[in-house]
């Protein structure tokens, strides 16, 4: 049978997650929190939680936030690099949208 935290623990943890810092957690930190989670009414008859389960649910919340990190860098980048791309450009995309323009006034007037 695979281990699994209740939603509550894993709402608590997501909380402690967003108040850490990076680097590795203290084993005290670990232990604390597996043993108040273990003694919880709400994990009454389930299986007891270990320091080492609270460390992997951590170490792999960590994991898939830093994808989301990368990618906003990335995407922060891509936008720099297009705001200086239009800034050079901006005499032909302004007469793009005059035209633009010019042909929207057109269609309505032919209907």
């Amino acid at each position: 049978m695979d281990f699994e935290f209740t939603l509550s623990e894993m709402l608590e943890m997501e909380n402690m997650f967003k108040d850490l810092e990076e680097g590795p957690l203290a084993p005290q930190f670990c232990e604390k929190l597996a043993s108040s989670f273990s003694l919880a009414p709400s994990r009454a008859g389930k299986q007891a939680i270990t320091p080492r389960q609270v460390k992997s649910w951590f170490q792999d919340r960590l994991k898939k936030s830093q994808p989301r990190v990368a990618s906003s860098n990335m995407a922060l980048k891509l936008f720099a690099d297009l705001s200086d791309a239009s800034a050079s450009f901006g005499a032909t995309e302004s007469s793009q949208k005059l035209k633009g323009s010019a042909f929207n006034s057109h269609w309505w007037n032919y209907n």
